[in-house]
């Protein structure tokens, strides 16, 4: 890790973003296993050797929340080139622009993200104290 924090998407990374969406989350939240499969990673610390990064964001609910490799418990799965991720990331650009460009790919059921709107509000606001890539 250097003095800017640690890598994006590195597993210390992914670990102080679990810490953020853990303290964010509000009591009761609508619950939601959002799993995200960033493509074209593969210098990433952690990377499958495909070159892939995948991750759970398990929000709310009676386990509170956190993140948890992989995505095999997901409702819902967006998947994001690494490029995308970093741009989302360092918040230079928005979720629903990618979604409405067609550069996120959902997998499951849509809904559950309308359904978790205010959670999901909550984790964008989470993002933000996470170290950005620049």
């Amino acid at each position: 890790m250097d003095a800017a924090g640690p890598e994006f998407l590195s597993p210390e990374w992914l670990a102080e973003l679990g810490h953020a969406v853990s303290s964010a989350v509000p009591e009761g939240a609508e619950p939601l296993r959002l799993g995200i499969v960033v493509t074209g990673a593969a210098a990433v610390p952690g990377a499958s050797s495909g070159g892939d990064v995948s991750y759970t964001l398990v929000l709310g609910g009676p386990a509170g929340s956190s993140v948890v490799a992989g995505v095999a418990e997901a409702e819902v799965v967006m998947v994001e080139s690494y490029e995308d991720a970093r741009a989302l990331a360092s918040g230079s650009v928005s979720a629903s622009a990618l979604l409405e460009g067609g550069r996120i790919k959902l997998r499951g059921d849509a809904r559950r993200l309308v359904a978790a709107g205010d959670t999901l509000r909550a984790v964008g606001e989470a993002f933000g104290t996470v170290p950005r890539p620049s």
